[in-house]
Formats: structure tokens, sequence, C-alpha cells
């Protein structure tokens, strides 16, 4: 039987949950369900009564027949996979559209139902980072410049800040190393060190210069390097 990881995956444990969240919504006379906001005077509430319910007694009708393994025959076998395969359903629009998400049913009441509990955990917005990456420069392959760069405070030189996506990198060649960041003609992008630069023969001992500075996942960039200046080998 193939189902969802909230949906109790094997057939008995599928029927006992079912059984405690049929027994915990029609407890109390109904009043959780209304507390739940559907109650039998709601649009929801009316497709619990008229549809889920009769389908869950005809799957443990279904179930009761079948799980006697003495008295199992292939047409009770085959009635049980249909009506199984119909409360199933049921039961994802039950979870998916009115228990989930619904700000009225509780962690409690999701465990009182063998149910997930919600994350307890609040998202917290990724931080602007407030140091620039630390950059190391590797010139051993000709017409290549490779910079590797990671989170300063990290004790084996790899990786990035918390809530960090990339490094926006600003960079130019020339004759003469450049010192001024607003003489840094292009712009490029990279999620994962080392950005590897690729240069043609001519551009040979020329400089490169460039700074970076890290861009967290709202888009929102931290402050740059100093200047860094490599002759293209």
């Amino acid at each position: 039987m193939t189902t969802q990881r909230w949906m109790k995956r094997n057939h008995a444990e599928l029927y006992n949950q079912l059984e405690q969240v049929t027994n915990y919504l029609n407890s109390a006379m109904g009043t959780i369900r209304t507390r739940m906001g559907f109650g039998s005077d709601t649009p929801q509430g009316e497709w619990y009564d008229t549809d889920f319910s009769p389908t869950y007694t005809t799957y443990c009708s279904s179930y009761t027949a079948w799980k006697n393994e003495g008295e199992r025959s292939r047409d009770i076998t085959t009635r049980f996979t249909a009506d199984e395969k119909a409360m199933i359903d049921h039961f994802t629009v039950l979870y998916k559209s009115m228990l989930k998400d619904n700000f009225l049913v509780t962690n409690e009441d999701l465990s009182a139902m063998s149910l997930p509990r919600r994350s307890d955990d609040k998202p917290h917005p990724s931080p602007v980072a407030t140091d620039p990456p630390a950059v190391e420069i590797d010139l051993k392959v000709i017409r290549r410049v490779s910079v590797r760069f990671f989170d300063p405070t990290s004790e084996y030189k790899r990786g990035k800040p918390d809530g960090q996506h990339g490094v926006e990198i600003l960079w130019t060649v020339s004759e003469r190393a450049i010192f001024e960041i607003k003489r840094l003609e292009h712009s490029s992008f990279d999620t994962k060190s080392p950005y590897i630069f690729e240069f043609d023969d001519d551009q040979r001992g020329k400089y490169l210069s460039f700074a970076l500075r890290w861009e967290n996942t709202r888009g929102e960039k931290g402050p740059w390097t100093s200047l860094y200046s490599a002759i293209i080998p």
C-alpha cells in the first residue's frame, strides 16, 4: 500500500489511525469539529457527514471482513482494496484541506489524532553578511586565475556564512592594477567556490583586478573585500 508519509502504511496501522481521527473528531458531541471550523452547519462539515463518514463506515466493514484470514476470499480482498483506496482519498482531503494547515487545529489536536505535529521552529530571515569573504588566489595554470572564497571565521577555510547564497564579483582586466572599485567594469556571481577566470593568450601578463562581497538568499549584499590584483599567468 503506497501512501503519503503522514499516513500510516500498514493496513492495520491505517485502520487504527483512522479510528483515532474519527473518534477524536466525533467526541464531545461535535464541539471539537465546531471549534476547528467544520461543524455540521458548514459546507466542510456537511462533506464530512455526508461523504467522509459513510466512506469510513464502508471501509470499516470491509476491513473487518478482510482481516479474518480464515474467511478471506478473492471477492472480500477485491472489495477491501477498493474501499481502502476510497478511504485513503477521503482521508487525504480531510488532512490536507481541513486539518494540516488549519490554524484552529492545535498541535495537541494533531497528536491526539496520530497525525504529525507542526514544527515549532519559526523561520528567521537570512542575515546580511557583516564581514567580506576571505580570498585565496591560485595562479598555477596558465591563462587561468582561480579565486577561492570562504567564510573567514571557518576553521577549515571553506563554506559560506549562514544565510549567504553566494558572492558577487566585480572585476576587470587592464595593463595596470586597479585600486578603485568604481573602475571594475564586469560583474559575475558564483554560489560555489572557487570561481575560475579563463583568459586568452593575448591577455597573459595583464592584471586581473577584482573584489567580492557576500549576497544572502534575499539578494541583500554585505561589504566588499579590498581590491585584489593578480598577473594573468
